[in-house]
């Protein structure tokens, strides 16, 4: 049943001659026009003394309303004559302003006690720190305490290697770690007595660390690349950036010193990691023998690698040298034609999948032995011509005489000596930069520590390597004594000369 006088809030707009958007007094929307259901009128409740005058009532809520609450029909109102309507007036709180007094001081003693009250403590333990252990037993742990002398100090040098001829085109050249490697390497040959090599730690990109102090500057260094190639010239440039102190280190150890010198922490983990990079391979954060274990081989050219992933760590007991096992397939360090005969049947009279043989060399380094040199190559792909077919414009490197076009077997023979047996197969381009490098593959021998990825393992070899990462405890103990012990692991030659030692025995009580 429709109330008279009844006034709704509607959505709808008004009609052309200017009705407002929500409020309409004869347009509206057609819902305001049906019976509406009986609704609860909501009224404000009455002022308190010193407020003035009353409001004007609220209007009631035009919501829906559940079914199960039921209301006495409002009264109706008067209608209002057209025009304007006007909003409720809200006055304000006078009296409880004056009240209040802005100027009066919070004293201290109530905003400490308000923040002791919302203080949080964590929650004790129940033994009270472990004295109420009910025995003690010892066991095995990775973690070897580190010891080192306090009053010694590591000097932080900056290594800049640029070549000695300005780039082509204005381009910067950048050099490879194994460039770097080579350069310091050969600057601490060339001057052993001010670069001892085994007084110094590099983490292979920017960093030296010295146990003792190196001159600074620049300084020239000059090796041959390889047989048969010009020599290079290379600009080194020292920096001192900072002293390493390790009695601050103590300090933090001891409780005296709040923040954790990360720096010195730097400098010490590169120092101990500096013998088993000479020696080992070093993948990631790892470190594998360059030699794997005979038991170790798991077909199709790939063998287990069993390593370990070094780091320290500062505890409460000290400083100490974290050891994991590590376990990863490798490709094994096999001439390229017996690891194609391993890995994919490659058999050089009868084969021609060639897309085949150019899918499992290409991206992986490999060193050649035709001539002397310790560089390393990336297989781009194979050459579309057979050996005995190939050829390549010669030319001469004095400028006294013109090119000229020369057959690939003829070259090495002429150049190297070397007679090539398998002619009726490609050759391997080992380019770059759109520059033609073709050697044949029978001289080319694959890089140890490249790491062949697990999923591409059939079910039986994952199975057999998940297994010997997953070793039992008794063999994982044995293994991480073997590397503590070894002398290419993190406790050479070389942490010595910076007066670090590791204590060997990692058994240590625990409360149960």
């Amino acid at each position: 049943m429709e109330r008279e006088g009844y006034r709704g809030r509607g959505r709808g707009r008004g009609g052309r001659d200017g009705g407002s958007r929500g409020r309409s007094t004869g347009g509206g929307d057609f819902r305001d026009h049906q019976p509406r259901p009986q609704q609860l009128q909501w009224r404000r409740s009455a002022p308190s003394p010193g407020h003035g005058s009353s409001s004007p009532p609220v209007r009631p809520w035009s919501g829906p309303m559940s079914p199960a609450v039921r209301a006495p029909s409002p009264q109706p109102r008067p209608q209002s004559p057209p025009g304007p309507s006007a909003a409720p007036v809200v006055r304000p709180p006078v009296g409880e302003i004056q009240k209040l007094k802005i100027s009066e001081p919070v004293s201290s003693s109530s905003s400490s006690s308000s923040q002791n009250a919302t203080r949080y403590t964590p929650i004790k333990r129940p033994d009270r720190g472990g004295t109420l252990a009910i025995r003690t037993v010892n066991i095995f742990v990775n973690h070897f305490l580190v010891n080192f002398s306090p009053e010694s100090i590591i000097r932080h040098y900056d290594i800049d290697v640029k070549p000695d001829i300005g780039p082509n085109h204005g381009r910067p050249v950048k050099l490879s770690k194994t460039v770097f490697a080579i350069v310091r390497n050969k600057l601490c040959e060339d001057y052993p007595d001010q670069f001892p090599l085994s007084m110094t730690a590099y983490d292979g990109e920017k960093n030296i660390f010295s146990a003792i102090e190196l001159p600074t500057g620049k300084f020239n260094v000059k090796f041959l690349e390889g047989e048969g190639m010009k020599y290079r010239t290379y600009i080194l440039t020292l920096k001192l950036v900072n002293e390493l102190k390790l009695c601050k280190l103590n300090e933090y150890l001891k409780g005296n010193l709040f923040s954790i010198p990360r720096d010195i922490l730097q400098g010490m983990d590169v120092v101990m990691k500096e013998n088993p990079s000479r020696r080992m391979i070093s993948v990631g954060r790892s470190f594998h023998p360059v030699e794997p274990f005979p038991n170790d081989y798991l077909g199709y050219g790939l063998t287990a690698s069993r390593g370990f992933q070094h780091g320290l760590k500062a505890t409460s007991q000290g400083l100490v040298s974290c050891l994991d096992y590590s376990v990863l397939a490798f490709r094994k360090r096999l001439p390229v034609i017996d690891f194609l005969q391993e890995h994919i049947n490659f058999d050089v009279n009868g084969f021609r999948n060639w897309r085949k043989v150019e899918n499992a060399l290409k991206g992986l380094k490999v060193t050649v032995i035709h001539r002397q040199t310790k560089q390393k190559y990336s297989v781009a792909g194979l050459t579309r011509e057979t050996t005995r077919r190939l050829s390549f414009t010669l030319a001469d490197p004095e400028g006294r005489d013109p090119p000229r076009e020369v057959r690939l077997v003829d070259y090495f023979r002429e150049k190297y000596g070397k007679d090539i047996m398998y002619k009726d197969i490609p050759c391997l381009d080992l380019g770059r930069n759109n520059q033609k490098n073709y050697v044949p593959m029978e001289f080319c021998v694959l890089v140890e520590g490249q790491i062949y990825p697990k999923e591409y393992l059939d079910r039986d070899t994952g199975l057999f390597l998940k297994n010997m990462s997953l070793a039992k405890p008794g063999d994982r103990q044995s293994m991480i004594s073997q590397m503590v012990r070894s002398r290419i692991g993190p406790c050479g030659y070389v942490t010595a000369t910076f007066l670090f030692s590791i204590y060997e025995n990692s058994e240590i009580p625990v409360q149960v």
